[in-house]
């Protein structure tokens, strides 16, 4: 995805060429899978009574992506580089 610098794998195959992508903000694991792992730089993070925001940057993004975590304790501080990964199967393809 352009906008994000990211190449992702999908679950099934697309023909065809996409507009844009869907993930939730709450699919994103911290550097547990090979698939669709990628480095961010953290732009923010909040801190909500249920949750952590993260936005984070990929190296090279136009836009920053947004990650939701339920885990309160998360180390990570907004200038800290981060692993993470997405399930092919979690990646929904707009056209």
């Amino acid at each position: 995805m352009p906008d994000w610098n990211l190449t992702l794998l999908t679950s099934e195959a697309q023909p065809g060429k996409l507009n844009s992508v869907g993930i939730r903000a709450h699919m994103f694991s911290p550097g547990v899978a090979d698939a669709n792992r990628f480095s961010a730089r953290v732009e923010k993070r909040i801190q909500s009574p249920f949750s952590l925001i993260f936005l984070l940057r990929p190296e090279g993004a136009l836009r920053p992506l947004r990650w939701e975590s339920e885990d309160l304790t998360l180390p990570f501080q907004t200038g800290d580089r981060v692993e993470l990964s997405v399930s092919p199967q979690h990646v929904l393809c707009l056209r």
